[in-house]
């Protein structure tokens, strides 16, 4: 696994899950109070942590950032900041994990990564 954030041309990206390339797949994901806080933590902060993707020929997969991906597109993003994962992706989500800022629904109440929950990959 590579750990360098390299940008990537958003023509470039694509989704690894078929029914998020579709419009319905993408509008199911921006239901709900969750996506609306990722989307205020963009808007002010901008996109603080790097979409998580594997590199097949030319187009980078997203394996971790969905919902980022989506919501860069529609603030206008042109490029997005990705690190590459290897073939091991489970072990590499647990590495980049400790280099990702959560943003504050993802912390419980004492400020540590709360591991019950299950959204890991909307990471803001």
């Amino acid at each position: 696994m590579e750990e360098e954030v390299i940008l990537v041309p958003r023509e470039q990206i694509t989704f690894r899950r078929p029914h998020m390339q579709t419009q319905a797949g993408q509008d199911a994901m921006k239901r709900g109070e969750y996506y609306k806080r990722i989307k205020e933590s963009i808007q002010s902060q901008g996109l603080i942590n790097p979409l998580v993707c594997t590199k097949e020929g030319d187009k980078y997969i997203i394996c971790l950032g969905n919902k980022r991906f989506i919501i860069g597109l529609e603030l206008g993003y042109t490029h997005f900041p990705v690190i590459l994962t290897g073939t091991d992706l489970k072990a590499d989500l647990l590495k980049i994990r400790a280099h990702y800022k959560p943003v504050i629904s993802d912390l419980n109440q004492t400020g540590q990564w709360d591991d019950n929950l299950q959204h890991t990959e909307d990471i803001a």
